[in-house]
């Protein structure tokens, strides 16, 4: 019962392209996880670079 709840709420708030984009972030969540990181880590240190020289 647990999978279809979800399906059905990735089916209504990702519409018809849901599936498909739940299956890819599925395939490749190691290399989009790994991005996320990446991207906040970098605008953290940024930020930090700017108020410590401020």
């Amino acid at each position: 019962m647990g999978g279809s709840y979800v399906g059905s709420m990735i089916k209504m708030f990702l519409g018809p392209h849901g599936r498909y984009l739940s299956n890819l972030y599925l395939q490749n969540q190691l290399l989009i996880n790994s991005f996320v990181i990446g991207v906040v880590l970098i605008k953290k240190t940024i930020d930090y670079r700017s108020d410590k020289s401020s």
